[in-house]
């Protein structure tokens, strides 16, 4: 009779909710202390999704960040969470949302894959393998973060 009296919401769908597709890090030069990972998320629910958090073995902070353009200059910030539409998709990409690896552990080279667990606010822990490709550093300079966006204002205070 207790058990029925819970009000733990379960969301079962959540389980498979969100799908992970064309996750893929940036080749660094070995003196490199960041690198940035891409990647689609759909979301096949019909709830709003967020990617809450992101941990890999390769980086001592993972941030996920985001490029604005305002009043002509282009920048980048830090951002709590990145938000996935109810059976929607969101697209980490240069230019728009993306994952920084910060604090390198290693450097990881073409060819080679890491583990990264995406933490969701719905949809829990994911764990997807990713693979190192090698990606235009050109107008990436980023100062504060290595090579990553160049004449790109780089706000850590989410304004």
């Amino acid at each position: 009779l207790i058990s029925g009296c819970s009000t733990k919401k379960t969301y079962p769908e959540h389980h498979i909710g969100i799908e992970v597709h064309d996750a893929w890090v940036r080749a660094v030069p070995p003196n490199m202390t960041t690198t940035v990972a891409y990647m689609t998320l759909h979301n096949h629910s019909n709830m709003e999704d967020a990617l809450v958090s992101v941990e890999t073995p390769v980086a001592g902070v993972v941030e996920s960040h985001i490029v604005e353009e305002k009043n002509g200059v282009m920048s980048m910030k830090p951002v709590d969470s990145i938000p996935v539409q109810p059976h929607g998709m969101q697209e980490l990409k240069p230019g728009g949302y993306h994952l920084m690896l910060i604090q390198l552990k290693e450097v990881p080279k073409i060819g080679d894959k890491v583990p990264m667990m995406l933490n969701f606010k719905h949809a829990g822990r994911i764990e997807v393998i990713v693979p190192i490709k090698e990606g235009s550093m050109k107008s990436m300079k980023h100062k504060g973060h290595g090579e990553h966006g160049g004449s790109m204002k780089h706000d850590h205070k989410n304004n």
